[in-house]
């Protein structure tokens, strides 16, 4: 009679135990779905695309090859050419399409190897061997327009320039030897070029130049010839990107 007390306050604190709800873990936050009220998910940051650094616009190259010529009165067709130039990009459009200004200065040499025969008169004794030639320089300024095709840059360009050239020879045929005329000229240039690396380029130039006004050589003889004549060069150029 004694122990019911004691039982029935055991049953009761049993009871409540089953009743009361299971304590709930937390969930860390990195094992927890997305969604759960609570937890905070991560965001990553967002990833940029690095842009390419811009290029240098200014370009420096040299040139050399054949050059041809349409009048052959006196010296050959075919003669050799070299030419430094530097290269200013003054606009570039849409990223494909670039704008510049060229300044070039060519040489050229047209050469022939004469026999001279004896001609005491002149004071020449004997026959001896010398060089015709026809030597030119150019100075000229062009605007080029270039296309970005990745590694690949074709271009053309136009432009205006100032053109010297001096013929020499010791045949009594050209007497008095030596005969120069300063013209004006117009040009029409293309080319491709060809990214390396490290802001190395190559590439494949043609250049046609035509006179304002073609001048004409007299010589003792009395025939008015052609020395000079409209140009075509065709030359390998390597040039740097600074």
């Amino acid at each position: 009679m004694f122990a019911t007390p004691p039982i029935l306050l055991v049953l009761g604190l049993l009871a409540q135990a089953e009743l009361a709800p299971p304590e709930m873990e937390p969930v860390p936050p990195s094992s927890a779905p997305e969604g759960t009220p609570g937890t905070v998910t991560p965001v990553s940051p967002e990833i940029v695309p690095a842009l390419p650094e811009p290029e240098s616009p200014i370009k420096l190259g040299f040139r050399a090859g054949a050059e041809f010529r349409n009048s052959a009165d006196i010296t050959p067709k075919v003669g050799y050419a070299f030419s430094p130039f530097f290269q200013y990009q003054v606009l570039q459009l849409a990223q494909r399409l670039g704008l510049a200004a060229r300044a070039e200065f060519t040489f050229s040499r047209f050469s022939k190897l004469v026999t001279v025969p004896a001609d005491p008169s002149r004071g020449i004794n004997e026959d001896y061997q010398d060089d015709r030639t026809l030597s030119v320089f150019d100075f000229a300024a062009l605007a080029v327009a270039t296309l970005r095709l990745g590694p690949v840059l074709p271009w053309f360009g136009a432009g205006v320039g100032l053109t010297m050239a001096n013929f020499s020879s010791p045949e009594a045929a050209y007497l008095p030897g030596d005969w120069s005329c300063t013209r004006l000229s117009l040009l029409g240039a293309f080319g491709l070029d060809v990214k390396v690396k490290n802001g190395v380029q190559l590439g494949l130039h043609f250049e046609y130049r035509g006179l304002i006004n073609q001048p004409k050589f007299v010589p003792a003889g009395g025939e008015a010839l052609t020395p000079l004549g409209d140009r075509l060069g065709l030359q390998a150029a390597v040039m740097y990107q600074l």
